[in-house]
């Protein structure tokens, strides 16, 4: 007997809309699609077992915040990070994290600093030797809850499209992990502030931190593979 498959997922809600985008987002993250890739949106939809429509939806949001192209009567492609791009793109994340301190001092309370706390240990337990994507996972969790702390919806959900679009549009051999310790101790700096309701400490450890990573993702885009004439035996 031939076994059915489970029926597709209803489409006209919005709730799933975000959810097939979190899906998109994870599948991205996961694969390393190289830049050119075609993302075969029907394929994708049959695995995620739901009408193409809301994935088609999403991907056509996600080419209006820049983490894929779309071309006329071709398709979807996945697009690299330039320098430019990533450059700025922290300078925007720096301006809107430190945006967020002066509410973060103001609002966090004890429940407010455990989730930090938690963040903070997830984050330290796979640095020193977890996959490299684990750590970035870890690394996203922790600066959301650090946002999240600020009690304003409208600039975390900004700064949550900006780590999709940083880390999305960054592959891991372009990601700044330098040696677990090191992130870890900034991370470490940044709870000890926010626990000491340090606003300057925050605003330092914050600007550290993210000046550090977009330090050595810059360094990792200008580094180029030796051209043939150059290879010397």
């Amino acid at each position: 007997m031939k076994q059915r498959k489970p029926a597709a997922r209803s489409t006209g809600s919005e709730p799933l809309t975000r959810e097939v985008y979190d899906e998109i987002c994870k599948t991205l993250f996961l694969n390393d699609y190289p830049p050119g890739h075609k993302l075969n949106y029907r394929k994708m939809a049959e695995q995620m077992n739901m009408s193409p429509t809301p994935l088609l939806q999403a991907l056509k949001h996600m080419e209006l915040i820049g983490l894929v192209r779309h071309e006329p009567n071709r398709g979807f492609f996945i697009i690299e990070i330039t320098p430019g791009e990533a450059e700025e793109a922290y300078a925007i994340r720096e301006a809107l994290e430190l945006s967020l301190v002066p509410a973060i001092i103001e609002k966090v309370d004890g429940a407010g600093l455990a989730r930090l706390k938690l963040a903070l240990d997830e984050y330290c337990e796979v640095s020193t030797n977890g996959h490299v994507k684990l750590r970035m996972a870890k690394d996203f969790k922790f600066h959301l809850t650090l946002a999240e702390l600020a009690e304003r919806p409208l600039t975390v959900r900004i700064l949550r499209y900006l780590l999709d679009f940083s880390y999305l549009r960054s592959t891991p051999s372009l990601m700044y992990y330098r040696p677990g310790d090191a992130a870890g101790k900034e991370h470490r700096d940044i709870y000890e502030a926010v626990a000491a309701r340090d606003a300057f400490a925050l605003e330092q450890a914050v600007s550290t931190h993210v000046r550090n990573i977009c330090g050595d993702t810059m360094a990792a885009l200008q580094q180029k593979e030796p051209g043939i004439d150059e290879i010397d035996f």
